[in-house]
């Protein structure tokens, strides 16, 4: 008798334990929607997306246009409104203006606002969070990465995903109090589309 009052409370206390540690399961929706943007993602080659970038100093919003372009495995192109393109091919990375360029060790900062790079680091990360919220725009699935050379001023990666076209809406990059220092909004994201690989030479 003792010994199953035993193992009653010992089933108890790990009951108590499992509520306080916030951990909350999927629901069947949430996961199908996991499980469609996995799939959705795990298979993408290429994208090309206009994209509207914030970067927030302390006092100022600085808002730019560009476009973006990734081919798998490692070309990324972000061509500003204003003519200035930054090109990473792998670990070189270049930056025009005009008929000025220059070769440069990329900031991590041009990474982080690339879909591709967001899932590579989600997917690396040990540390993830996913939660889904309704907003006047209807569903979303928020997923969050935590940088692995994190900063107080660069601590996680947010991608914001529309659950209606899998689409992404936003990409943010967060300092460790939560705020966005820098955002990328998307528009116009096509998945898999062709690109003429001439445009990162």
């Amino acid at each position: 008798m003792r010994r199953c009052i035993r193992i009653f409370f010992l089933l108890m206390i790990c009951l108590v334990f499992a509520s306080c540690s916030g951990i909350t399961p999927l629901s069947d929706s949430d996961a199908d929607i996991y499980a469609k943007i996995h799939k959705r993602y795990s298979k993408m080659t290429s994208y090309t997306s206009e994209v509207t970038i914030c970067a927030k100093g302390n006092k100022t919003e600085n808002i730019y246009t560009a476009k973006q372009y990734y081919i798998s495995p490692d070309k990324m192109l972000t061509v500003f409104d204003d003519g200035l393109k930054i090109l990473i091919n792998g670990a070189a990375s270049q930056v025009k203006m005009g008929d000025n360029e220059a070769v440069f060790s990329a900031s991590d900062d041009i990474y982080y606002l690339f879909i591709n790079e967001f899932f590579r680091l989600y997917y690396l990360s040990q540390d993830t969070a996913l939660s889904v919220a309704n907003h006047s725009a209807g569903s979303i699935t928020r997923l969050t990465a935590y940088l692995p050379s994190a900063k107080a001023s660069r601590y996680k990666l947010v991608l914001t995903i529309n659950n209606k076209t899998l689409s992404p809406d936003r990409l943010s990059v967060c300092d460790a109090g939560g705020n966005e220092v820098l955002y990328a909004d998307f528009k116009s994201f096509i998945i898999n589309d062709k690109i003429d690989e001439e445009i990162f030479s």
